[in-house]
């Protein structure tokens, strides 16, 4: 028998993807264990929500358009609230040097986007 994971309280996961198909993937599945999911699709709008919002774990894709993920890894970690909070970076494996440079800046831990699936 599988056991599913119910909290008392939902932790909730914060998203930072521009692929909404793929989010919305994640966020049904962890939905369906218990978790409570938010997306994001913004440098600003996740910051905003890291200070506003307790934040159990955050999923932050590195391939961005536009957004210096590497950057708000380092914000977050600067913010004396919310330096804690596990962050997981996904990356393309290609990418070595914007991996490394997200695990200096206080990713958690670093997982090939294209080796994880909802």
């Amino acid at each position: 028998m599988k056991r599913v994971f119910t909290p008392t309280k939902k932790k909730t996961i914060l998203m930072l993807d521009d692929d909404q198909p793929v989010s919305e993937g994640y966020r049904e599945k962890l939905q369906a264990q218990g978790f409570k999911v938010e997306l994001t699709a913004a440098f600003d709008t996740t910051l905003q929500f890291f200070k506003k919002t307790a934040v159990d774990l955050a999923i932050l894709d590195l391939c961005l358009p536009g957004i210096n993920v590497v950057e708000l890894i380092k914000n977050i970690r600067s913010d004396s609230g919310i330096p804690s909070t596990p962050i997981i970076a996904f990356s393309n494996p290609y990418l070595g040097t914007l991996t490394q440079a997200a695990a200096e800046a206080g990713a958690t831990k670093s997982v090939a986007k294209v080796d994880t699936t909802p």
